[in-house]
């Protein structure tokens, strides 16, 4: 009983207060999926009931708990039920995002001697996970084509990935060469940081600004990539990146 009137206050602590509800799935931001996910658990929990003796009593302890007002709550869950519960914003989300990485190829000649519309074409593979409601992970990988354009490229798929997906926690992005696909190219972001991308401005920042949000950025030698402050040398590596420790860790 402790255990669980413990946890409520601790919501308190680790999350940011709001007051609003999205208006429809697409506006869910990270803290709005994370409380809905652990509202649905902590209402279908017995120890919530005999705590509480009524879901009323619940929901607006969790709504005090999140520093939310009840109302505010209540559309949140609703919203959230409407789109079919956690399990179903996965679904939503993959198809959102295959359709803003291919709109990359409409965003007009926003870089010099880059072909926007070649590089959605290469666009090979995405895939979320959504399986921790905490940190949504995002992939995303393409045939390499051109060194001079890597950092660009990270940037657009960035900002495609920023509008499909705002409860982003980590995106992590590769390039693969050749019949077997070998990794050439790695790196990963955090989701605050995508939202300062813009597709218009991939090739004004896409070298500078925009390419410090990326870490754990690692070319293979085959590219012979003279490495910038920051950036290693990759092993052959086949298969995808892991999952982030946080967001390995399941509901």
């Amino acid at each position: 009983m402790l255990r669980l009137i413990s946890s409520i206050a601790l919501l308190t602590l680790a999350f940011p207060a709001f007051a609003d509800s999205p208006k429809n799935g697409a506006e869910v931001s990270k803290e709005h999926y994370d409380a809905y996910c652990r509202y649905k658990n902590f209402i279908a929990d017995e120890k919530t009931l005999k705590r509480y003796k009524k879901v009323e009593r619940a929901h607006k302890a969790f709504a005090r708990a999140e520093k939310m007002k009840a109302q505010a709550l209540t559309e949140l869950i609703d919203l959230g039920d409407g789109v079919g519960g956690c399990e179903a914003f996965k679904p939503i989300w993959e198809k959102r995002l295959k359709k803003e990485l291919a709109a990359i190829g409409q965003a007009g000649d926003v870089i010099k001697l880059f072909d926007e519309q070649g590089f959605a074409d290469r666009i090979d593979w995405s895939e979320v996970n959504a399986s921790n409601s905490a940190h949504v992970v995002v992939w995303v990988s393409w045939a390499f084509k051109d060194l001079r354009f890597i950092e660009e490229e990270a940037a657009l798929v960035g900002a495609a990935v920023a509008r499909a997906i705002p409860a982003v926690g980590t995106l992590s992005i590769w390039a693969h060469k050749g019949s077997k696909k070998r990794m050439v190219f790695e790196a990963k972001t955090y989701g605050s940081n995508l939202t300062f991308m813009k597709p218009d401005q991939a090739g004004t920042f896409g070298k500078t600004r925009y390419w410090r949000f990326f870490e754990n950025i690692r070319f293979h030698k085959v590219l012979r990539r003279k490495l910038k402050n920051g950036e290693e040398v990759l092993a052959n590596v086949k298969k995808k990146p892991e999952l982030p420790e946080e967001a390995a860790q399941t509901n």
